[in-house]
């Protein structure tokens, strides 16, 4: 199979609604990210944050969601450390996302580059936990803890407000939660199937 690298983009805020309400995973696109492959409801707020992202504006494109598919599976085993650290994330993020934790395992080995996807997923977690951890937070807020996290991952601090529209949060939660995501914001590449 031959496979290529594009950045993708959903232009229109509109979406969001609809995605979050019709949530589709039959596809027929390959993905390379753990993000991705876990985080279907919330693909939206990951796509458009890469219209923030100018590496290469050129190579951006818009995809439909109904167009992507998991990846296929690239590490036989992932190592004690990574295996700890996935079942750290497991332990922090299953409040917000019932997916198991075998699933959990399984998605980091289709991962390209599992350490980066990891480190990636650590930072949401020191952002989320510094919010949500030993705090009477109500699921709808840390429902949306979760979704700034995720936004943050891939779109730079200053474009997460004007992507999400918070309900449970105030601008001052949001502002909060994102200074504890350190790390520069990551696109989403999806690999093309070129296999007729």
């Amino acid at each position: 199979m031959a496979y290529w690298t594009k950045r993708i983009q959903i232009p229109t805020q509109n979406s969001l609604t609809s995605l979050l309400k019709n949530e589709s995973s039959s596809s027929e696109r390959m993905t390379e990210s753990h993000t991705m492959n876990r985080l279907l409801p919330f693909l939206f707020l990951l796509l458009i944050s890469l219209l923030g992202c100018k590496e290469n504006p050129e190579e951006s494109q818009s995809i439909e969601i109904n167009d992507i598919m998991q990846g296929p599976i690239l590490h036989d085993s992932l190592t004690e450390e990574q295996t700890e650290k996935i079942t750290f994330l497991y332990e922090t993020f299953k409040e917000v996302d019932p997916t198991p934790k075998e699933k959990w395992l399984e998605d980091f080995k289709r991962d390209l580059n599992p350490d980066r996807e990891i480190e990636i997923w650590m930072m949401m977690a020191n952002a989320y936990n510094s919010f949500c951890k030993d705090k009477n937070r109500s699921q709808e807020a840390k429902n949306e803890a979760f979704q700034i996290v995720i936004l943050r991952s891939s779109a730079p601090e200053d474009q997460v407000l004007s992507l999400i529209e918070l309900t449970h949060l105030t601008e001052e939660d949001a502002k909060f939660i994102m200074k504890n995501y350190t790390l520069e914001a990551k696109p989403i590449r999806v690999m093309e199937n070129n296999t007729p």
